[in-house]
């Protein structure tokens, strides 16, 4: 009878442990990396409502006399870890004809800097005045630590564009001569 229970086949706890002990091992260093990269993902929305944003900009200047359009940030409070719908704030964006398809993670902002080249010669709203450059930050706490991570796009940065409220970091990006015309991630390692 003995020798019988001997020559059963199986595994020992042993062995079962130490394949449990590696499937730990690689959790542990598999589920960092896929949250990391899950809320780098996450960045796309603000680099595509960004780039949007700019094109709008740009269109609306060709057919306003080169003049830009100021937007308040808008939704009022970025939606964070979670979604929210656009709900625009002000006029300006009506005007500009802009809205993301559906709902929002960050919130979006469009200021107006530089000496305008010509009066103003569209009727949305007086108060948009018309500058010369403009500038669009995107900013938005993915992760829940308090500290937002933030786009922005800037049209000329020779002349030092204004902060944004969405994300006051971007300003001293910019006085450092960060390349204009391009979508600009102020620190890559926030969310």
């Amino acid at each position: 009878m003995l020798t019988k229970l001997r020559k059963v086949k199986g595994f020992t706890l042993i062995e079962l442990m130490i394949v449990v002990a590696i499937i730990g091992i690689l959790a542990a260093i598999a589920i960092p990396n896929f949250l990391r990269f899950q809320m780098k993902s996450r960045t796309s929305e603000a680099k595509q409502n960004i780039g949007g944003i700019v094109t709008t900009e740009r269109a609306f200047a060709a057919e306003n006399n080169n003049l830009f359009v100021a937007a308040t940030a808008s939704p009022v409070a970025a939606g964070g870890a979670k979604k929210v719908t656009w709900t625009p704030v002000g006029t300006g964006w009506t005007c500009l004809g802009y809205e993301p398809a559906g709902w929002v993670t960050y919130q979006y902002e469009v200021v107006l800097y530089g000496a305008a080249t010509a009066a103003p010669v569209f009727t949305c709203d007086d108060t948009l005045g018309g500058g010369a450059e403009f500038a669009v930050g995107a900013g938005a706490d993915l992760d829940s630590d308090t500290v937002k991570g933030c786009f922005g796009y800037a049209s000329n940065t020779t002349i030092a564009p204004p902060a944004l409220t969405v994300c006051t970091p971007l300003a001293a990006l910019w006085a450092v001569g960060v390349q204009a015309s391009t979508v600009n991630d102020v620190n890559p390692n926030v969310y």
